[in-house]
């Protein structure tokens, strides 16, 4: 026996009922739902369908969907995690690494010696714009670095409004003509 959309609708309101939020662990819950829905009918043709969810819904236990949502939301944590140290280290390699250490050193120099915070600091705020200078310098050198590797044949960047071209036409001889018809000239 094959459920029927309203049957799926009802599933995934009762999921969401449940308070599963996250639609992708709400698909799950359906599929598995309507997959063991589906074979308790087949088992026991006259058993209803709100029976047969009830039946299947009492074999996730006393906690029902609680487990599963707390091991979804835990595995988004530790992917969050992942991601945030992935980046962290990424930011931190050569040459920015080198140029945060020097410019917080030079920071960090400028505050202990009291220079920074008097009035005369205009040469270390000199040396920090330099350190600034030079990294977006390097950045620049980089870019350009590794931008004119060979790659891949590119179209031009116009190429892709030429595409418009039946877009704008239509729009302004569709307008003129609805003009010319609506004065009552034979087309």
């Amino acid at each position: 026996m094959q459920l029927t959309q309203a049957h799926i609708d009802e599933l995934f309101s009762f999921v969401e009922g449940k308070g599963i939020k996250p639609f992708d662990l709400q698909i799950e819950l359906v599929d598995h739902l309507a997959t063991d829905i589906e074979q308790v009918q087949v088992l026991t043709p006259t058993l209803s369908f709100e029976e047969a969810l009830q039946q299947v819904y009492a074999k996730f236990g006393r906690w029902g969907f609680d487990y599963l949502l707390q091991k979804a939301e835990r595995n988004a944590q530790k992917r969050q995690e992942e991601l945030f140290w992935k980046y962290f280290s990424d930011f931190f390699r050569w040459p920015k690494a080198f140029f945060t250490a020097i410019l917080a050193l030079v920071i960090w120099y400028g505050y202990e010696s009291g220079w920074l915070g008097s009035q005369s600091c205009e040469e270390w705020w000199i040396a920090i714009a330099t350190i600034f200078a030079v990294y977006i310098l390097y950045s620049f050198y980089r870019y350009y670095r590794y931008k004119n590797l060979p790659t891949i044949a590119k179209p031009p960047f116009w190429f892709s409004s030429l595409a418009q071209i039946p877009t704008w036409l239509h729009f302004f001889l569709g307008s003129s003509a609805e003009k010319f018809l609506a004065k009552g000239y034979p087309t």
